[in-house]
């Protein structure tokens, strides 16, 4: 009977209204969808993949939300982060995403120097645009990654770039957050994982 009495109130509301809520409604369930979409695969690669990546016969750990997107490629490794968790909304910030290539510049491994040169003359080329860029040295168990962050905090986002040393690698991290806390998490976990090559 409660039922019954229930579902006769519901008929009583103007479809108008039923309209105007389900079109206000629409893009906060999208928005959650692809959220848990795309933390769900991140879950997925790790329930299969464990949390460990190979590349060019070294290996890297990668944080629970992260995941390889690229399979079968020797030449590039690219790995990107869930978006359900970005505290603002996925659809208007993009995803993170950590892609490492080989052969940028040629087939020769960088040495110390030329890598150290690199970082020089991109830090001094983003100064003398009037652009904020910061050296920095990421040391793993087998490599230093000399690399310029720029973390564009005021203008969505901020990004790491560098060269491995005693490699031929390229790194390229991204983030297009707007929060600035947000940026430094996710520009941290890109670091963590640089730092975890084994």
């Amino acid at each position: 009977m409660r039922v019954v009495s229930i579902v006769k109130q519901l008929r009583l509301i103007p479809r108008w209204f039923v309209i105007v809520v389900g079109i206000l409604a629409a893009p906060f369930v999208l928005w959650l969808g692809v959220g848990l979409f795309d933390t769900a695969q991140s879950l997925n690669w790790h329930r299969i993949h464990g949390n460990k990546v190979e590349f060019q016969g070294h290996k890297l750990a990668l944080p629970l939300l992260w995941r390889q997107d690229s399979f079968g490629s020797d030449a590039v490794l690219k790995l990107s982060r869930g978006a359900f968790w970005h505290p603002t909304l996925p659809l208007l910030t993009g995803p993170e995403f950590l892609e490492i290539g080989s052969g940028a510049h040629g087939p020769g491994a960088y040495d110390d120097a030329a890598a150290l040169r690199w970082q020089t003359d991109m830090v001094a080329s983003y100064h003398s645009n009037r652009d904020f860029a910061v050296p920095e040295n990421l040391h793993a168990k087998s490599m230093t990654f000399y690399c310029f962050d720029r973390d564009d905090g005021d203008i969505h986002g901020g990004c790491i770039l560098c060269e491995a040393a005693g490699t031929n690698w390229d790194v390229t991290f991204g983030a297009s957050q707007t929060d600035p806390v947000a940026i430094q998490k996710q520009m941290q976990e890109a670091r963590e994982i640089l730092e975890s090559v084994e």
